[in-house]
This record gives structure tokens, sequence and C-alpha cells, in this order.
């Protein structure tokens, strides 16, 4: 089964953003947004280089500017420092556009100057390039993070660098299952959440610290349902609790196209006078070929018998052959009417040799002129640099392995002569996006790889030593 869209909202790291900006997904719900985000990645079609990419010529995101056309003056500004081989990977123009902060990078520092004030970020990473810590002059906060021996944050300490005195200190231990699936998170005296994986259906239980009775109490679950392609189709989310009954409270409907996205999410909520279900938001999307990235969003925000549902926001974006957006014409509903309105907003991209987003030019309809007036540009400025490439720097002689069939379109039985040692198995994208990770010893570990749900294309099998270092390597393709 693919990794729940509950587990990655519960390990999301988002770094701090701060000034206004165009955002097409500002109004999805958190879940939608994690879903769209599992989407781009797992099809990733390699539309940009930076972050342990399989190529040697890369390009990261070092600057940022924004202009209010309007008055000509600069309001947001921002620099990022990188060290090593560390640099950017955007999946996509949005992840792009967002990535001025330090999101979607591996910064050691963030620099931001504008007109909400100024802002120092710091951040350190371990020998793999995992984060190990993350400090926020603007959010007062420290975060420490301690790490298994497969990456994963078991423990998060986080220190608020405002109030010091004492010190506020607040620590957060978590469990890992084999697929990187958070098993277990507790904050003593605070909340905890406990994690169960199944066939197709997943559950999650919140608790919260009661200082009265000195102990745990349940606050609420979700339950994840999920179709023969491991895609979620239902959340249902319950009050109450395991002694008493649990209540279903609201439930979400997802439905997804032939190739696997998204294409609509209702969420409804239940009376709890009536016992009815009612319509609360409806999210949906339409896509151009077979590019992830989405060609339409529109947003409904409340639903009526007599009027049915009722829309707030609706972009319309042009792609170009990359699958990146060339302009996004934003419309907002049409009370009158009830349909959505002409657009009142239009962004164009520019793109380098690269694919990276060099500006955003944001206009505004002027009704008076009946034209798109600008109101503000922005621009993201690139290093270039050299990388090993990330399949060929091997640091031992290279065993000889076995992988077959290649191409393949199911499952993958590896094998080979690396004797009896602790490894990990990953099978990585031509973009570097690492899509499966298996680790154990070399002799008695279940060494095949189900890449049934795996987009054609070609990829790299690593073989890694404890130390990370890759031992062995072999291109796979598949169908």
């Amino acid at each position: 089964m693919m990794k729940p869209i509950l587990s990655i909202l519960l390990t999301t790291l988002s770094i701090s953003a701060f000034a206004q900006r165009f955002d097409p997904s500002e109004t999805m719900s958190p879940l939608v947004r994690a879903i769209i985000q599992k989407q781009i990645s797992t099809h990733s079609n390699g539309l940009t280089g930076g972050l342990n990419k399989t190529t040697t010529d890369k390009q990261r995101l070092i600057g940022y500017s924004s202009r209010n056309m309007q008055n000509g003056v600069i309001d947001d500004t921002s620099s990022l420092t990188y060290s090593g081989f560390r640099g950017s990977s955007f999946a996509n123009c949005n992840e792009n556009a967002s990535g001025d902060r330090g999101a979607y990078s591996k910064p050691d520092i963030v620099n931001t100057v504008a007109t909400f004030g100024t802002n120092l970020m710091l951040c350190t990473y371990d020998g793999k390039d995992s984060l190990s810590t993350e400090y926020d002059s603007l959010g007062h906060r420290l975060n420490v993070y301690t790490r298994n021996n497969v990456g994963d944050p078991i423990v998060l300490d986080y220190y608020d660098t405002l109030n010091n005195n004492p010190p506020r200190h607040l620590t957060t231990y978590s469990n890992f299952d084999n697929q990187h699936r958070r098993l277990y998170d507790s904050s003593w005296q605070y909340m905890k959440t406990v994690s169960v994986y199944g066939q197709g259906v997943d559950s999650f239980m919140y608790y919260v610290w009661d200082n009265t009775s000195g102990q745990w109490k349940t606050a609420y679950k979700t339950v994840a349902v999920y179709n023969n392609a491991g895609l979620p189709t239902n959340y249902y989310s319950y009050n109450g609790n395991a002694s008493n009954g649990w209540n279903q409270s609201g439930r979400v409907t997802c439905t997804y196209n032939s190739n696997g996205f998204l294409t609509s999410a209702i969420s409804e909520s239940l009376n709890n006078s009536t016992q009815v279900w009612q319509y609360t938001i409806k999210q949906v999307y339409d896509y151009t070929g077979n590019h992830p990235l989405y060609s339409k969003y529109e947003f409904y925000n409340s639903y009526s018998q007599a009027g049915g549902w009722q829309g707030y926001t609706k972009n319309d974006c042009v792609g170009n052959s990359v699958g990146n957006w060339d302009t996004v014409y934003t419309s907002s509903w049409d009370t009158v009417s009830h349909n959505f309105g002409q657009p009142n907003k239009r962004v164009d991209y520019t793109y380098n040799s690269f694919n990276l987003v060099t500006q955003m030019d944001t206009r505004s309809y002027n009704q008076a002129s009946g034209q798109f007036s600008p109101t503000k540009t922005e621009r993201f400025y690139y290093e270039a640099y050299t990388v090993p490439d990330a399949v060929t720097t091997i640091h031992t002689i290279s065993p000889e392995i076995t992988a077959y069939p290649n191409p393949v379109s199911g499952k993958l039985h590896v094998d080979g002569n690396i004797g009896s040692k602790n490894v990990s198995v990953q099978m990585i994208s031509i973009t570097g996006a690492r899509l499966f990770n298996a680790t154990g010893n070399w002799q008695s570990m279940n060494k095949d790889i189900d890449m049934s749900s795996f987009a054609s294309g070609v990829y790299y099998l690593v073989i890694a030593n404890e130390n990370g270092d890759k031992i062995a390597a072999k291109q796979i393709v598949k169908n």
C-alpha cells in the first residue's frame, strides 16, 4: 500500500512563510493538499534538478525579490546559502514559487527582509543530509531532531527561544515501521497519536493529557479507506471515546481519474440534532494529458438544497509541454449568475533552461480599461553547481548484483554477492526521489520490490551500506 496521506500530514515540516503571495492551492484543505502533493511527487517527471538527483548539472535557488508594481517598492527579499551538494528540488512550478523561504530545499541559512520585518533561519544537517537543527528567529523556536539509523525522526525537541527564563521545552517521541510510517507520537502530558495500518484501512487515534485525572484521554479518531491502487477514497472522523462509543462527525469522499489523479474531494459533516449529513466543501480538479499538476481547480464552500453548491474561487491553468504552468487565471463566484465570473487576476510564469521559475508577474483585472494591470513582479535567482552522480559514485568496488525481469512491470527480484552485511535497498527515480527503501541483512532480507504502481520510465536500484555509502547500483526500466 502507498504511504497513507494522514502519515504525510503528521510528518510534514513546513518552513515558515510570512509574506502574502500567490498560491493557487491556498484554499485547499490540509488533507487534499497532502493528496495533491503526494500525487505530484509520485508521478514526478524530472522537471528540475538540485537535491540528490542523478544528473551532475544543477541549479539551486539562492535569492528572491518581490516588487509592488503599483508603487515600485521592493517589499520582500530573501537569500539562501548552502554548503556541500545540498540544493533545491521542486517537483513543479507551484513548489518552485513557494521555495524562497527554504521549502523544498536544504539551505544552511535563509535570510529574509520584508515589510513584516526580518527573519533569520539557520539549519544544520547530519551526514546523510537529514535535518538536525532548525532555528527560526522570528518564530522564536529551535527544533532539534534525533534520528534512527534509517533517518526517521524519533525525537523532536522544541525550544521556545523567546520565553527562556525558564526555557520552554517540549519533546515529542515517535516510533516508525519499516515503511517509515509513524506508529506512535507522544509529547509527555500534552498529546499523543497512535496509528494502525491495515489492508486497505488505516486508523489514527488522538489523545490529550487530562491534568485532573493525570492520564491520557481519547479526543477523536480518523479512519482512512484505500482502493486497490492504494489511493485514499474515504476519510471518516469520530468524536467521543472508546469506552462510551464513537460518534461519527465528518467524512470526505475522494474520486480519481484513470491516471490516479484526484478529480474531486467532497466533505460532509453530521448534524448532531437531525443526524443528517450536510455538504460543507467541494474541491474539483481537471488535468491535461498525463501531467499530474492540475489544469483546473474549483473550490466550493457552501451548499443548500435550494441553490446547490456555492463557489468561492476557481483557477484555470494554462500548461506548457513539460507540465508546468505558463499562466494561471483566477475567478471568483458571481452571486447573480450563480457561476464563476470572468477572471479577475492572472499570473504569468517565466522559466530558464532548467525549467526553474525565474519570474512571476501578477496582474489584476481593471474594470475601467478592460485589461489586466501589473500589480506585482517576483524574481527568483539561482546558482549553478556540480554534484557527483547519485548512482555512479560508488564508495567501494561494486559487487555483482542481478535484478530481473528488466524491463519490469510488476515485481522486481534482486540478488547478488554482497555477503552478510546490513544494507539498504533503494529505488530512485531519475529526479532523485527515493521511492522505495528497505533495510536489513542482505542474506536474510526480502529483496523483492513491487514496482507495479511506479510510473513508466527509468529508475536506479541502489544498494548502500550502514554508513549510507553506495556499494552497488543498477539501472531499471519500468514498462
